[in-house]
Parts: C-alpha cells; sequence; structure tokens
C-alpha cells in the first residue's frame, strides 16, 4: 500500500516493471489527497487478460486475481502501464545510434486458440489483448488511466552518462531520437489513440515530458547529469 495508509485505499497500479518505476510518485500524489493506492505489478507481465507466457510466469493467474482484488476493494481508479512495444515486437529497443536492448520479452497466447503465427500476425494479436483489457477495466466501472509507451534507450543510461562524462562530452549525446521513438510506438499508439472517448477513459503520454519536438530528441539524461533512467528501459 502506497500514499496515505489510513486512508481506505482508491486507486491501483496494474502493470509490469515500468508500471513499478510509477509507484513512489503515485503514491506521494495519492498521499497529498489522503489517498492510497493499492500495487498490482509483476516484472515481464504485461496487464492483460487469459494470456499464458512461453515461460512460468503465471501472469493470467496474477492479472485475473489482481482485477478480481480491484473489484472487491472497490477502487475507483487504476493506472495500466507497460512495456506495450516491448511485448507486442518481441524484441529489445534498437535506438539506431549504436544502443541495441538484448534482453527479448516473454512470448505469449491464448491457450485457448493456440499461438499467433507471424511477426506481424502476432503484434496485431497481443496489441488488440491491450485494447481488450483496458475495455475489460472499464467494464468495472472504474476510471482507466492509460499509459502510453514510455521511450526506451536501447543503451545502459547510467554507463552511457558516465562515459559521456569521462570523455567530456554533453550528456545530450544519451538523447533518443524522437522519430525512433515513434516507430517504436507506433502500431501500439494508434490502437489506444483508436479507443473511443469515454469520459472514464484518461490518455498520459509520457512524449509530452521526456521528448522535445524541437530538439527531435527524447531525454535521458538532463544537461545536469540528472539521470532520468536506472538501466536501459526504466524510469
Amino acid at each position: 500500500l502506497w500514499g496515505d495508509r489510513s486512508a481506505t485505499p482508491t486507486w491501483a497500479l496494474f502493470g509490469d516493471s515500468a508500471a513499478t518505476t510509477m509507484v513512489q510518485a503515485l503514491g506521494d500524489a495519492a498521499a497529498r489527497e489522503h489517498r492510497s493506492v493499492v500495487q498490482y505489478t509483476k516484472n515481464e507481465c504485461p496487464p492483460t487478460f487469459d494470456l499464458e507466457a512461453n515461460v512460468p510466469l503465471a501472469c493470467d493467474r496474477f492479472n485475473a486475481a489482481a482485477r478480481a482484488d480491484m473489484i472487491a476493494r472497490r477502487l475507483d481508479t487504476v493506472v495500466m502501464a507497460a512495456r506495450w512495444p516491448w511485448y507486442a515486437q518481441r524484441s529489445g529497443f534498437d535506438n539506431g545510434r549504436g544502443g541495441i536492448e538484448t534482453q527479448n520479452p516473454p512470448v505469449f497466447h491464448d491457450p485457448r486458440a493456440g499461438p499467433w503465427e507471424g511477426a506481424a500476425g502476432y503484434e496485431e494479436a497481443l496489441i488488440a489483448r491491450y485494447v481488450e483489457a483496458v475495455r475489460s477495466m472499464l467494464d468495472t466501472g472504474m476510471t482507466v488511466v492509460l499509459v502510453y509507451p514510455m521511450p526506451e534507450a536501447g543503451w545502459h543510461v547510467p554507463d552511457r552518462a558516465v562515459k559521456l562524462w569521462l570523455r567530456g562530452m554533453p550528456f545530450s549525446d544519451s538523447d533518443i531520437g524522437l522519430q525512433a521513438y515513434h516507430a517504436r510506438i507506433a502500431r501500439v499508439a494508434a490502437a489506444f489513440d483508436a479507443l473511443p472517448r469515454h469520459e472514464r477513459l484518461l490518455r498520459v503520454k509520457p512524449e509530452a515530458l521526456l521528448c522535445d519536438a524541437a530538439r527531435g530528441t527524447c531525454r535521458t539524461v538532463l544537461d545536469d547529469g540528472t539521470l532520468l533512467y536506472y538501466d536501459d528501459d526504466h524510469l
């Protein structure tokens, strides 16, 4: 439980490790409103339903139990966040500047329908399940705060920053190209944009905070050396 621990929880955080990075800030925001937040996050488990992974993660059982607990607690708001493109594209991010993430995600399938065929078919099918999960949470009567994909770095940001500092180079050399970010998230963002307007659906686009259209980049390190990431993809 995060935020004001004396308050009955009303908010939920639902997602994978990318969501986990938000819990402290979300708890601080909740505390200011005398609210509290229940954390439902599990590494490498995007907030979807009825999907099994090719490794023993038990995401399907965890996510189903999380949804049931949110309903039982009568929470009114859920924040949904994940490394959406990472799972859908089944590959780490290549920033086009030499930074290539080597860790690949688990592969999911619907045990009732069998594996999805082909890379394009898989991506389309999994993104459709993201959208279905958002609708499922709206059906509970909760307000859904949908966090769009966050920029991935491709390289280990702290290591990159140290190397730049030692070489006397600007920290901006750790920036990620905005075009590469847009290409990475395009299909997920399009699917989320296509969700009909709803009074209980709020959309958060990290690009507004982390990217600069005029510079054409997304920051990973501020000019004063402040790190915005603790590895290659987590804020």
